[in-house]
C-alpha cells in the first residue's frame, strides 16, 4: 500500500495543508468503509486529484477543471494514472455551457467570473460544458458526460470552485441525500455571509468541522469537511419507505464509527456550531 508521504511526492503535492491531507488520507485508506467514487472539483493542476488517486487505487477519481491550460497539464501531467479521469468542465446549480478563453496555468475560474460569463449565452464553436453533480452520477436525467458510470456513486467530494460552492452543492441536491458522501470545501473565515450560507444548506444532512490550519495564501484560509450526520427526519422517512438494501448503502457503517470518533476528539466552536479538529487528531494518520 503506497504511504502517505509517497502518495505526496508522486503527485508534485506542495507542502501545506499537512492535517487536511493526512486526514483524507486516513479516510481513504479505510477502502471498506467509504462507498463510491471521488471528485475533486476545481481540480487546477490535478496534484490533489492524483494524491486521491494514488491512495485509493481502487477508486474512480474524476478531476473537473474548466480551465483548458490546467486542463492540459492534467493530462499531461497523469495520464498515466488508470483510475484518474479528467473533465474539461464547469459545475453549477443547472446544465448549460460558458465561452471561457484563455487561462494561464494554474488559473482558476472564481464566482464574479464564472456569473459573468453566464449571463451571456455561449457562442464559440467550442464552450466549456456545466454540468450539475446530479446529472453527472445520474440522479436526474440529463446530458452524459464522458467517464462517468451508469451505476457510479459519489463517496468523497472535493469543491475548490472559489466562491461557487453553493452554487455547486445546490447541483448536488438528489446525490447528497442519495448517496450521502463525505465533503471537503475550501473557505475564507472572515467571509461569514458565505460560510453561514453553505452550512445552512448542509445542516440537515452534515455536521461541518473546520481543519485549524492556514489552506491558502490569505491567513484566514481554511478547509472544512462535512461529515453526513448519522440521522435526521428526512432521512428516518426515507430509510423507513426504502428496502434493506438500500438502507445499507445510504447508511454504511462507517457514518456511525466515523461520527463517534469526531465528536469525541473535535472542540466545539461558537461559530454556528462549526467545530475544530486538533491538529493531534490529523497525526493518527
Amino acid at each position: 500500500m503506497t504511504t502517505y508521504a509517497e502518495a505526496r511526492t508522486a503527485c508534485h503535492l506542495p507542502p501545506l495543508e499537512v492535517q487536511f491531507n493526512s486526514i483524507v488520507a486516513g479516510l481513504l485508506f479505510a477502502e471498506q468503509r467509504l462507498d463510491g467514487s471521488i471528485v475533486d472539483a476545481g481540480a487546477r493542476e490535478g496534484h490533489n486529484a492524483c494524491f486521491y488517486a494514488v491512495i485509493a487505487p481502487t477508486r474512480t477519481v474524476h478531476a473537473i477543471e474548466p480551465i483548458r491550460a490546467n486542463y492540459r497539464i492534467i493530462n499531461k501531467l497523469y495520464s498515466g494514472r488508470s483510475n484518474l479521469r479528467p473533465l474539461l468542465a464547469g459545475l453549477g446549480s443547472a446544465h448549460g455551457a460558458i465561452d471561457l478563453v484563455g487561462g494561464r496555468p494554474g488559473a482558476m475560474l472564481d464566482k464574479k467570473k464564472m456569473e459573468t460569463l453566464r449571463a451571456s449565452p455561449a457562442t464559440s464553436k467550442n464552450p466549456i460544458p456545466v454540468y450539475t453533480i446530479d446529472e453527472l452520477f445520474h440522479a436526474v436525467g440529463g446530458a452524459a458526460a464522458p467517464g462517468f458510470d451508469a451505476s457510479e456513486k459519489l463517496g468523497f467530494f472535493h469543491l475548490d470552485v472559489e466562491g461557487l460552492e453553493l452554487d455547486v452543492l445546490q447541483g448536488a441536491r438528489r446525490v447528497l441525500e442519495r448517496d450521502r458522501p463525505v465533503l471537503s470545501t475550501e473557505a475564507h473565515v472572515s467571509e461569514t455571509a458565505f460560510l453561514e450560507s453553505v452550512h445552512r444548506f448542509l445542516a440537515p444532512w452534515y455536521a461541518t468541522y473546520m481543519v485549524d490550519e492556514v489552506c491558502g495564501a490569505r491567513w484566514d484560509c481554511r478547509n472544512f469537511l462535512h461529515l453526513p450526520r448519522r440521522d435526521s427526519s428526512s432521512t428516518a422517512a426515507r430509510r423507513r419507505s426504502t428496502s434493506r438494501s438500500r438502507r445499507a448503502r445510504s447508511s454504511p457503517a462507517m457514518r456511525r464509527t466515523l461520527w463517534r470518533t469526531l465528536a469525541r476528539t473535535a472542540r466545539r466552536s461558537r461559530e454556528g456550531g462549526i467545530c475544530t479538529l486538533p491538529a493531534r487528531w490529523a497525526l493518527g494518520f
